[in-house]
């Protein structure tokens, strides 16, 4: 026995399995620690300027444990105009192969598709973006996956196997985390 038995600390953060949670579209939640800082649910333009991004602030529930997550959507405000979405839909039923903007372009519109198909109320605000207001207090099934960085920029992730999930070590485990990845109608992924 060590001398020092009985002082273990409980992890604060429990990584939850990969799966379809709960959820709820929030105004904003507050991250604690040493960068601490406020994650809004807003509509704002992109760092780089040409594009707009979609943030929404989630909490999400499993049992009575609750875990805030955000998930940002990207897309050109260009994309959303009629001719332009007229346009990527023959494009699809020709079967054309779409590259550089059509591409972007069609991502964005399929996954602004699917916050719709969730029962997320999207209307433009008049100044270039979505009204967030509209969907503040929404609740949809959010899929958790999670995940770790692809290089050290930290600006890329991907999927953690399942093999990846049997084998790592605890260390390995702590670099991993959390990240919405699919929204659906509520109660219809989660058993």
């Amino acid at each position: 026995m060590s001398n020092f038995s009985g002082f273990e600390m409980e992890s604060k953060y429990q990584q939850w399995d990969p799966g379809w949670y709960a959820g709820a579209i929030v105004p904003e939640y507050e991250t604690t620690g040493t960068f601490a800082k406020v994650i809004k649910t807003e509509d704002v333009v992109s760092t780089n300027g040409d594009s707009r991004n979609l943030k929404l602030a989630v909490v999400l529930v499993n049992g009575n444990k609750t875990d805030n997550k955000s998930v940002t959507y990207n897309y050109r405000t260009e994309a959303l105009s009629d001719d332009r979405k007229n346009y990527l839909r023959e494009a699809k039923k020709s079967g054309a192969q779409l590259g550089g903007s059509d591409f972007r372009d069609f991502m964005s519109l399929s996954r602004l598709n699917d916050l719709e198909k969730a029962g997320l109320t999207l209307e433009i605000n008049g100044h270039g973006g979505f009204d967030t207001s509209k969907l503040v207090g929404t609740t949809a099934d959010f899929y958790l996956s999670i995940q770790k960085f692809t290089d050290e920029t930290k600006k890329n992730s991907r999927a953690v196997t399942k093999e990846e999930m049997k084998s790592a070590d605890e260390d390995e485990r702590k670099s991993w985390f959390g990240k919405i990845t699919q929204i659906a109608k509520v109660d219809t992924k989660r058993k």
